[in-house]
């Protein structure tokens, strides 16, 4: 859930950001180190995006996520995108 200060929207780039990273880092853990964030919320915002697109877009095993079809499909579509609004 979003504090009064968050808007929804940002709370969702944000979830897209860390799905980004975990993509681009191999795995939770390291995305989680790489955005200097604890490994649970990085996890938490992760299974948040996916329940709210009703897809799963990463496979995790205990030392490597994956991501899947939908997920790379996913990831080519929102890396520009973001990296758009970030300009």
């Amino acid at each position: 859930m979003t504090s009064p200060k968050t808007p929804a929207g940002a709370k969702r780039l944000d979830d897209i950001a860390i799905f980004l990273a975990v993509v681009e880092q191999g795995n939770l853990t390291a995305a989680a180190r790489h955005l200097g964030r604890p490994l649970q919320s990085v996890s938490r915002q992760l299974g948040a995006l996916e329940r709210a697109l009703g897809v799963e877009l990463v496979r995790r095993t205990t030392h490597h996520s994956q991501p899947t079809e939908a997920g790379l499909a996913f990831y080519r579509r929102v890396k520009p995108a973001l990296a758009e609004i970030a300009d």
